[in-house]
């Protein structure tokens, strides 16, 4: 029989076992394809859906910086940083310039992760250097007003980088 007094403790000791299992851990190298998995995955799950568009990508060894378009109101940014291997956010964030029209993103449907791999892949090869930063750029050029492919884009040392369609096609340097 459980006396009322340790039923507090006991429920305590389930909601800290339910917590921990619900936190996904990151990886701790995030400059990897198998953490920019985790990453999507743990983006949709702190948003509730699948139906998620990156706005930003950026994985860094110890760092992350992912933006997305807001599921309740594709005008609004929502940011996501990782802190003691766990993803924190969402945190709003506020646009400059024209905050009326849609913000353009990625959706997770067509993140080609098979793609950054391949492309990852191919820049090493090409530049014989291991990955510092893998990222994702949304096609929009914002010094010329166009709009462009989106696309993979692999950083090594020295500032050195490759660029790769989202199926994982080099397109520079070649």
């Amino acid at each position: 029989m459980i006396r009322l007094r340790t039923l507090p403790s006991l429920a305590l000791g389930f909601l800290a076992i339910t917590t921990s299992a619900c936190a996904k851990h990151l990886p701790d190298d995030l400059a990897t394809v198998d953490a920019a998995k985790a990453v999507v995955e743990a983006v949709q799950a702190k948003l509730g859906t699948k139906d998620v568009s990156f706005h930003r990508f950026d994985l860094e060894h110890d760092k992350l910086s992912v933006r997305v378009v807001d599921p309740k109101d594709p005008k609004k940014i929502l940011d996501f940083e990782a802190k003691n291997g766990e993803l924190q956010g969402p945190t709003p964030v506020a646009r400059a310039g024209d905050t009326t029209s849609d913000v353009i993103g990625v959706k997770a449907a067509d993140f080609d992760l098979a793609g950054l791999a391949k492309a990852e892949a191919a820049c090493k090869a090409k530049l014989g250097q291991p990955t510092q930063k893998l990222s994702l750029w949304d096609g929009v050029d914002i010094v010329h007003h166009a709009r462009g492919p989106q696309m993979w884009i692999v950083r090594v040392k020295d500032d050195k980088f490759c660029r790769a369609s989202l199926a994982g096609v080099l397109d520079f340097p070649l």
